[in-house]
């Protein structure tokens, strides 16, 4: 059986969905009788109570990285240095003495393989150094293709970092792993790969699913959707869905609660839910704990799904979790992809809507809406 080192910048994540791979193959590596070690950055950096107890349980090591409080305090409109300067994404400080830590860690356990998941360029960039110093190997997990691959974004120094970062992973690594054939497909024409990667499809934790409480049966006065995790504009644009449930509230007279729970939107989309929400509610919620946050999605109305098309070709970690809840499901997506495929097989509860269609936004609104009040 073989020491493995996994290299994940947060550990254990503080949401639910695909984040939680990294969890998923440590727990699957070590029923497999695998020694797994976990690197990651100090509690601070993180936002986690520091506990020693658990560390040494989890066989999880730190290094440091800027702690939470003073990204915040250095991404401040006052002082916006941060976002300018970390290319690599909030943990873009841990490179330093992570590598170092990593290069120990080799030693000291006697380190057959070290491996990481993507998308996490400052994860990947700490595994490939540890990787190449230590002469160790290195396996990578794509659960998501790099942004680059679907769209052409603006040259800028970022883009280039990580780029780099993702050639130089891929010249270092003996074995590439992603979530369904479409991407294992385009990875390998993308970098005129020899081998195709290998297929590890996403999933869920039956575990936390089976261990949730029961369905709660509460009397809402308004219809509440959940969205878990991040959206953005690039494939995943919540505005479009915003705007229709706005113009059903006020035609149809009917209260929705659209409920937000992950990474906090930037300054301008909140800015423009404002602008447009005035008879809805937007609840912005911290992310959550995954056991947490599954209960939430159990107890809503509706959960709610946003995947454009330029995403085809992966199928999100929630998508999984989201049908085991065997809650109604508002799927936002492109149409004709593995997603698509996917949840057409559970045609009783999901309800899709063509991402790039207000009208199909608005029409799978209005049937799903009715479908809720049926109900309550």
């Amino acid at each position: 059986m073989a020491n493995i080192l996994i290299i994940a910048a947060e550990y254990l994540p503080v949401q639910s969905s695909g984040i939680n791979r990294i969890s998923f193959c440590k727990n699957f590596l070590e029923l497999q009788g695998h020694s797994v070690t976990i690197l990651t950055s100090n509690a601070q950096a993180q936002g986690v109570v520091s506990s020693t107890s658990f560390d040494t349980a989890m066989h999880i090591y730190r290094s440091y990285s800027l702690s939470k409080l003073h990204r915040r305090l250095l991404s401040s409109r006052r002082l916006p240095l941060y976002p300018t300067l970390a290319h690599t994404g909030k943990y873009a400080t841990w490179k330093f003495s992570a590598i170092n830590k990593g290069k120990k860690l080799v030693n000291a356990l006697n380190i057959d393989c070290i491996f990481v998941s993507f998308p996490d360029f400052s994860s990947m960039e700490v595994a490939t150094e540890i990787a190449k110093k230590t002469s160790t190997r290195l396996d990578i997990d794509f659960r998501d293709p790099p942004y680059w691959f679907f769209s052409e974004p603006k040259d800028s120094a970022c883009l280039n970092t990580c780029k780099n970062i993702v050639n130089n992973a891929f010249a270092t690594c003996k074995n590439i792993y992603t979530s369904t054939e479409q991407s294992s497909n385009v990875l390998a024409t993308y970098y005129n790969l020899t081998q195709k990667p290998a297929i590890i499809g996403n999933g869920y934790d039956k575990d936390i699913i089976d261990s949730l409480p029961s369905r709660k049966k509460l009397h809402r006065e308004y219809i509440e959707i959940v969205h878990i995790g991040s959206f953005y504009p690039e494939g995943r644009d919540i505005m479009p869905l915003i705007k229709e449930l706005e113009a059903v509230s006020t035609s149809e007279n009917k209260s929705f609660k659209l409920r937000l729970i992950g990474d906090p939107p930037s300054q301008e989309a909140i800015n423009q839910f404002n602008k447009v929400a005035q008879a809805i509610v937007i609840s912005i919620e911290a992310p959550l704990p995954a056991k947490d946050a599954l209960i939430e999605a159990s107890n809503a109305d509706m959960l709610l799904l946003i995947q454009g098309s330029i995403f085809n070709k992966q199928i999100p970690a929630k998508t999984y979790e989201y049908i085991a809840l065997n809650n109604t499901v508002l799927a936002v997506i492109g149409l004709n992809g593995a997603t698509q495929k996917l949840l057409e097989q559970y045609p009783d509860n999901i309800n899709i809507a063509d991402y790039d269609d207000s009208k199909s936004i608005k029409a799978c609104l209005l049937y799903t809406s009715d479908a809720a009040d049926e109900r309550s």
